[in-house]
């Protein structure tokens, strides 16, 4: 099972409905089937979505899935909503956590909410980070050991300038993904990268099958 971390997920889109949702919680008393931005809805279908419905299938279809969203209406969250998320993910025995995002700075509540996650032996991903939304530093908790830190090139033998030293790098650009509403958008960038890496590694035979290694172009 997959968790994914992140703005909400909206199941109103064909290619969404019909997946296999073990569970959908909000940690910032919302309600996880809104999503304003789109972004969660759309990190969701690069997993799951299913063909023939005017975009890409997913990578990992049939997969189980537990979503949680950490961010409200604004694209906001908190470091509390994320470390609960975690931890949720956890206790529902999810294999490996997908979070298409992250904080600015270091929190110690959130080092000990990561260092329980790979204590339990769960594999979490986490994006790099993209500079030109005006980040200027690490983005946690992809900065924090044990993170599989995953960054983004735009074309198949440019490394992105937009994403800090990651583990593993990976094709990431503009990629149509479902949204809320029944449409599709073109995305690019470190959370389209974190969800790609997670569908090869969810379909590839487990998160062991994958070797880190830095600066790997799929």
């Amino acid at each position: 099972m997959v968790a994914v971390l992140d703005t909400g997920l909206s199941l109103d889109h064909p290619a969404l409905q019909g997946i296999r949702l073990a569970a959908c919680r909000s940690f910032v008393g919302g309600d996880p089937h809104q999503d304003v931005t789109g972004h969660g809805t759309g990190c969701c279908g690069i997993l799951v979505a299913r063909p023939g419905l005017g975009g890409p299938a997913g990578l990992s279809p049939g997969i189980a899935l537990l979503f949680g969203q950490i961010m409200g209406k604004d694209g906001r969250g908190t470091v509390a909503a994320l470390c609960e998320g975690l931890r949720c993910a956890v206790g529902a025995d999810a294999d490996l956590i997908a979070l298409p995002s992250g904080v600015l700075y270091e929190e110690p509540v959130l080092r000990a909410a990561v260092a329980e996650v790979l204590a339990a032996g769960v594999r979490l991903l986490a994006a790099a980070g993209n500079p030109f939304v005006g980040q200027t530093g690490p983005l946690y908790p992809a900065a924090y050991p044990g993170v599989l830190c995953v960054g983004a090139a735009a074309y198949r033998d440019l490394y992105a300038a937009w994403s800090r030293p990651p583990d593993v790098v990976v094709l990431a650009n503009r990629r149509a993904v479902p949204m809320p509403g029944g449409t599709w958008r073109e995305v690019s960038g470190t959370s389209l990268a974190v969800m790609i890496v997670a569908g090869l590694l969810a379909t590839r035979g487990g998160v062991k099958q994958l070797p880190v290694l830095n600066h790997v172009l799929f």
